[in-house]
C-alpha cells in the first residue's frame, strides 16, 4: 500500500519561527510510534473528544448534514461519509512526485508557525439527499441516496499553531485550518431516485452533471469540503494536544 497516511505526522511540512533547518523525526516527537498512528477502524471524527490511545484514527470520516442553496439549486444532505482515508498517500510539498517514508524529516523555515499536509486518495462519498430547484437551467427534484467516487483527489491543509506548555511539557496547539482540494482525475455523481425514478429525465440530468463535474465540485463543493476538513482538524488538534514535543537540543 506504499507510504500511506499513517506516515502523515512524519511528513508534515513545518514553517516555524524558531529555526531554519531539517529536523529528523526522532527529534520532534518522543515515546510514540508514529509509523502506526492511523488505524483502519472507522470513527466519527466530528466528535471533539481526543484519542484515548497512542493511535490517531480516521477510517471512514463522517459528518451529519450540509445544505447547498446556490444559483437556484437546493441540495439538502445528511449522513455523509467519506471512505478512502485508509489508502491516502502523503505527498512531499516540495516535490509532488515524492511520497514520504521512514527517513522523512521536518522542514522548519523562519517565517510563521504553520504546518502543511498534502495527501491524495480515491474517495467514495455517500449521503442521503433531497433536492429541488434548477440546475443547468433545468428543473431538478428528487430524494434518495448519492454515491460519488472522487478519483485521485488531492487535499492540502495549512494549519497555524502555537507552542503551549502544559504540566511542564511543550505541545502544539493547532489554531485553525485552511483546506484546498483538487480532483485530479474525475468525479462521478450518481443520485438514486432523481425525478422520483423517471429514467429519461434522470439520465439527461446525470449526463449534464457528470459532463460538467469540475463545475459542480468547484462551484458547489467548497463549503462541503470545509466540513470534511473540520473533521480532520478536530482529530489532529486533540491528538497534538495530548502528545509532548521533545527538545531539539537533546536530540
Amino acid at each position: 500500500m506504499g507510504s500511506l497516511l499513517y506516515f502523515a505526522i512524519i511528513g508534515l511540512h513545518f514553517t516555524n519561527s524558531l529555526a531554519t533547518q531539517a529536523i529528523p523525526l526522532k527529534c520532534v516527537f518522543g515515546g510514540h510510534n508514529f509509523l502506526n498512528i492511523f488505524e483502519t477502524d472507522a470513527v466519527t471524527a466530528s466528535t471533539n473528544k481526543g484519542p484515548t490511545t497512542n493511535s490517531l484514527q480516521f477510517g471512514v470520516v463522517k459528518f451529519d448534514s450540509h445544505k447547498v442553496d446556490k444559483d437556484g439549486w437546493i441540495l439538502e444532505i445528511k449522513n455523509i461519509e467519506f471512505e478512502g482515508m485508509d489508502d491516502a498517500i502523503l505527498e512531499d510539498v516540495r516535490d509532488e512526485n515524492r511520497t514520504f517514508g521512514r527517513d522523512a524529516v521536518f522542514d522548519l523555515t523562519k517565517i510563521f508557525n504553520i504546518f502543511q499536509i498534502t495527501f491524495y486518495t480515491d474517495f467514495l462519498v455517500t449521503y442521503d439527499y433531497k433536492t429541488n430547484g434548477h440546475l443547468f437551467s433545468k428543473p431538478i427534484f428528487g430524494e434518495g441516496f448519492l454515491t460519488a467516487p472522487l478519483e485521485n483527489t488531492q487535499i492540502t491543509m495549512s494549519i497555524p499553531f502555537d507552542f503551549k506548555e502544559i504540566n511542564g511539557n511543550i505541545v502544539m496547539k493547532l489554531r485553525d485550518f485552511d483546506i484546498g482540494y483538487n480532483i485530479r482525475n474525475k468525479a462521478v455523481l450518481n443520485f438514486s431516485n432523481l425525478y422520483n425514478g423517471d429514467k429519461k429525465l434522470s439520465d439527461s440530468m446525470h449526463s449534464l452533471i457528470n459532463e460538467n463535474w469540475e463545475y459542480i465540485t468547484s462551484n458547489f463543493g467548497k463549503e462541503f469540503m470545509d466540513k470534511f476538513g473540520e473533521q480532520i482538524f478536530n482529530v489532529l488538534r486533540n491528538y497534538m494536544l495530548a502528545h509532548n514535543l521533545r527538545d531539539f537540543s537533546t536530540c
